[in-house]
């Protein structure tokens, strides 16, 4: 069973995640220009790692990233994983999907939340809620 402090771990995990998961994607973009005028796909590689290392957004989301990593670690040593992945996996679908309407609302490359994203996201979470109930 998960406890109150694992629980409210876990859903830190999910809110770095879930929010950086959004901002990372909106971090990279310009990457597709990177390495257009590379001869070799090494080359091309080596642009784009070189890219994302110097953008000072996709690093600092990155971090945090990587920092909501290391507090699942940790809370893993306090609650089972069989209840700690699912949840905070769904945890973290369910803030990605927020966040992404919400950092990347007007742009042209987000179109609206349509009904079969909606449906999957409450069936995502009644399939939890059945897994960690039964």
């Amino acid at each position: 069973m998960v406890d109150a402090f694992s629980l409210l771990l876990l859903s830190l995990v999910a809110i770095l995640w879930g929010t950086t998961n959004a901002l990372m994607k909106t971090g990279v973009e310009g990457i597709e220009k990177c390495g257009e005028k590379a001869t070799s796909w090494y080359q091309r590689v080596w642009e784009e790692v070189k890219f994302l290392v110097t953008n000072w957004r996709y690093v600092s989301s990155y971090v945090v990233n990587q920092t909501g990593s290391l507090i699942f670690y940790y809370t893993l040593g306090y609650c089972d994983l069989s209840i700690a992945g699912p949840l905070t996996n769904t945890m973290t679908f369910v803030v990605t999907f927020f966040a992404d309407g919400y950092f990347l609302k007007g742009r042209s490359d987000q179109r609206g939340s349509n009904l079969y994203q909606k449906a999957g996201l409450v069936l995502i979470c009644a399939g939890v809620v059945c897994c960690l109930c039964a």
